[in-house]
Parts: C-alpha cells; structure tokens; sequence
C-alpha cells in the first residue's frame, strides 16, 4: 500500500506538469467539460471489460451453451465470475470517484489548483484500475493492492475538497 500511495502521490503531478498550460479553465463550466471530455477513458475501460469478460464466456463450453441455468445450477466458471467480479469493482470504484471529480470540477472557482489536475487524476485512476485488474488476474495479489490504493488515493482529496467547499458554503449562508 506504501508503493501504491506514493505513486497517487507522484504519477498524477507527472502528468500535471506535462499537460499543457492552455488545460487551466477558470471557470466552473468549463473545468465540468474537462472533467465530461476525461469521461472516454472510463467508458474505454468499461468497453474492454466487457470484451474481456464476453471472451472468458466464449471459451467456456458450459457458459456459451446456456448461461443462466449453469449459473443457477452453481458451475459458472472461474473465468466468467474473475471476470465479473473485475467489472462490478471497477464500476464500484467508477461510483466513488466521478462523482468526486465532477463535484471537484463543479467547486473550481477560487481553487489552489487549475484544471490541468482533472485529467491528471483520471489517467492516474485508469492506471490505477488498470494495475488492479492484473493483480487480480494473476496469482500475484500485490498488485491488486496496489491498484485499490492508488485509485482510493486519487479519490480521497476529491472527496475532502468537495466536503470542505460544500461546508463552507453551508457556514456562510
């Protein structure tokens, strides 16, 4: 978790400092565009999930014929439920981390940050799930760790800079 912590450290400053200057939006609309534009990267990982997944269910003999009933009848192969399980925790994580980022995008004004950290964090996010699905594919969980760490690692400062704005938006009403 260390190495996982210490790359969501550095990868998405990397990133930041490669991206070009003209990326800083100084407004709310526009850093929601940014954010809405960085939305093909998920959507990519989604799309190769399912291909993923439609693949481990094409070389199964008991899932191509029928499906639902080997499932039902608890023979779904390991393939298709490894498969299944890596979508439904990335869409888990989707859940925790574009919400933040919108909110994060949408509570841009007045920031100590410009909008060149949004897509710095999502390529940090996809690379993140990206470590996590090879960890759990291989027998070397490490890496599944690591992915999980570093993906809760970029969504952590969304989460208390969306908190802390929200509140202080409460308090000063």
């Amino acid at each position: 978790p260390v190495g996982g912590l210490i790359t969501a450290a550095v990868l998405p400053s990397v990133i930041y400092r490669t991206l070009p200057a003209s990326l800083a939006a100084d407004f709310a609309a526009d850093r929601l565009g940014l954010a809405f534009r960085c939305l093909c990267l998920p959507a990519a990982l989604f799309f190769s999930e399912f291909l993923l997944g439609a693949a481990a269910r094409g070389t199964s003999t008991k899932a191509s014929f029928d499906p639902a009933t080997v499932q039902c009848q608890g023979q779904t192969p390991f393939a298709i439920v490894q498969a299944n399980r890596i979508h439904q925790n990335h869409i888990e994580n989707a859940l925790i981390f574009w919400p933040a980022m919108f909110a994060f995008a949408a509570f841009g004004q007045q920031a100590p940050y410009d909008a060149r950290l949004i897509p710095s964090l999502c390529l940090t996010w996809i690379f993140a799930r990206f470590c996590y699905r090879l960890g759990y594919a291989s027998s070397f969980n490490f890496s599944r760790i690591y992915g999980t760490t570093v993906s809760i690692a970029c969504s952590l400062p969304l989460i208390a800079w969306t908190g802390f704005k929200f509140a202080s938006m409460l308090l000063q009403k």
